[in-house]
């Protein structure tokens, strides 16, 4: 809708997820997180719609091993809701890419910021981000998230919508099932904008 909105009244596109510009302002956050950190992540844990944040924090984390500031890049674990998780399934499945089949016209759930139904250009992005770097892309209940944010509320003080609840969903998940071990530094994004 954004680019048929530019193209009828002949302005420029801002680009989403392809704006390079966009994603260097997103990696900063990332790289101010990895300079706070005592140790660096082994895995960083982000709810996602396009993976635009993602996409950044790769990024940034590459030009850090680069510099010589992390000793290496973390596992990225990119988390949707099961409502609307067409990245999540085909990843799942091991598909390299989406089809129109994926679409989903009336994305809706709790988790709004991350909406996305038709993830089709920037899924083979994400896609390699989880296998270049051992990760992967989940997706979370409903329930899950509410139970998240209500943990987070009880145990850290904090009131957040349930695209960041998602994220700590999948982060229990994760550990729960042992494929994020006891002893790992993990990062996680809590991002978001919806508070009800």
């Amino acid at each position: 809708m954004a680019r048929k909105f530019a193209a009828e009244r002949e302005i420029v596109w801002e680009g989403g997820f392809f704006n390079w510009a966009r994603r260097e302002g997103l990696k900063i956050a990332y790289l101010e997180a990895f300079d706070e950190m005592k140790e660096q992540p082994d895995v960083v844990v982000q709810a996602i719609s396009s993976g635009m944040g993602v996409m950044a924090a790769r990024k940034g984390a590459e030009e850090y091993l680069a510099t010589g500031r992390i000793g290496s890049v973390p596992r990225f674990l990119m988390v949707q809701q099961d409502t609307c998780a067409p990245m999540a399934d085909a990843w799942r499945s091991g598909r390299e890419e989406l089809t129109d089949e994926d679409v989903i016209e009336r994305p809706n759930g709790l988790a709004r910021a991350i909406l996305l139904g038709d993830g089709r250009d920037s899924y083979p992005y994400m896609r390699d981000i989880a296998h270049a770097t051992g990760g992967g892309i989940v997706s979370v209940s409903q329930t899950e998230m509410t139970e998240a944010r209500e943990m987070l509320r009880e145990l850290e003080g904090l009131d957040v919508c349930h695209s960041a609840a998602a994220t700590i969903a999948a982060l229990r998940n994760e550990v729960q099932a042992d494929r994020i071990g006891a002893d790992e530094v993990v990062l996680a994004n809590l991002t978001g904008r919806t508070r009800h």
